[in-house]
C-alpha cells in the first residue's frame, strides 16, 4: 500500500531556495575566478555567503506567512467548517456544530503553528550552514585554492 505524502506549501521554501541558489552560484563564480586568476576570489565569495546568511537569518518570513495564514485562517473557519460539516454524512444538530466547531478550531490552530515550527528549524539550520561555510570560505578559500593548484602536476 503506497503511503500518501502530506501537503507541503511551496512557497514557504522560496526564501531558502532562492538563498541556496545564490549561495552556491556565489561559490561557483568565486571557485572559477579563484582558480582562473586570483585565489583570493573564493574568500570574497565566502563573504558573500555569509550575507546571504545574515539576511536569510534576518528576514521574517515565516512570521510574516504564519501571520497572513492565521488572519485567513480566522476569517475563513466558521464558513469553511459549515461547508466541511454539509458535505459530510454526519447529521449534527446546531448544538453539536458548535461543540465540535469550538473543539477542531484549537487543534487545526495547533497543527498551523507546528508546521511553521517546523519550517522555521529548517530555516535556522540552512541559515547556520550558510554562515559556517562562508566563514570557512572566507578564511580559508585562498590557501585551499593554493594548495590544489600547488598539488596538481
Amino acid at each position: 500500500m503506497v503511503k500518501a505524502r502530506p501537503m507541503v506549501f511551496v512557497g514557504c521554501h522560496i526564501l531558502e531556495s532562492f538563498a541556496l541558489l545564490t549561495s552556491a552560484l556565489f561559490v561557483a563564480a568565486g571557485a572559477f575566478l579563484a582558480w582562473s586568476f586570483d585565489p583570493a576570489w573564493l574568500n570574497r565569495a565566502g563573504a558573500l555567503v555569509i550575507i546571504v546568511g545574515v539576511l536569510l537569518a534576518a528576514s521574517r518570513f515565516q512570521e510574516w506567512i504564519q501571520s497572513k495564514f492565521m488572519s485567513f485562517f480566522q476569517a475563513n473557519f466558521d464558513s469553511s467548517f459549515d461547508d466541511a460539516i454539509a458535505e459530510s454524512v454526519l447529521a449534527l444538530t446546531t448544538e453539536e456544530r458548535e461543540e465540535l466547531k469550538t473543539e477542531v478550531k484549537p487543534l487545526v490552530h495547533k497543527k498551523i503553528s507546528e508546521m511553521v515550527e517546523d519550517s522555521k528549524h529548517r530555516l535556522k539550520a540552512w541559515e547556520v550552514w550558510l554562515v559556517v561555510i562562508g566563514t570557512f570560505l572566507s578564511g580559508f578559500g585562498d590557501f585551499i585554492v593554493s594548495v590544489i593548484k600547488t598539488r596538481l602536476p
